[in-house]
């Protein structure tokens, strides 16, 4: 069985409006990470990598785009971090007045194989 090492981290968050915000969006669920998640071709390659990519959470706290910040080197480590954080729920950031706004967030995704 592969062994995968998955870390999300929130590195810095700004609104998507103009409007000030007092909280960031963050991941309501967290997925465990299986064998099928490696990209087939990063494995077959045996790559490994850290991606940054920033996503912007609507106010209902679901991914609405996802663009890499700092490539892993590989891009299907790439494509699968977008994939992969599109699948998560968000809780969305909130405004001075309590209210749900559209923000966005940067997240990174370690990718390791078993050594």
């Amino acid at each position: 069985m592969l062994s995968l090492f998955f870390l999300v981290l929130g590195l810095s968050s700004t609104p998507a409006q103009q409007s000030d915000f007092v909280t960031s969006p963050t991941p309501t669920t967290t997925r465990g990470l299986t064998d099928m998640d490696y990209p087939k071709e990063a494995l077959r390659l045996k790559q490994e990598g850290l991606s940054v990519v920033l996503v912007q959470v609507t106010a209902n706290g679901k991914v609405e785009a996802c663009t890499i910040q700092q490539s892993s080197g590989s891009q299907s480590l790439d494509d699968a971090t977008c994939k992969l954080f599109g699948s998560i729920r968000f809780k969305s950031a909130r405004d001075a007045q309590g209210k749900a706004v559209k923000a966005q967030t940067s997240l990174r995704m370690n990718w390791r194989l078993p050594h």
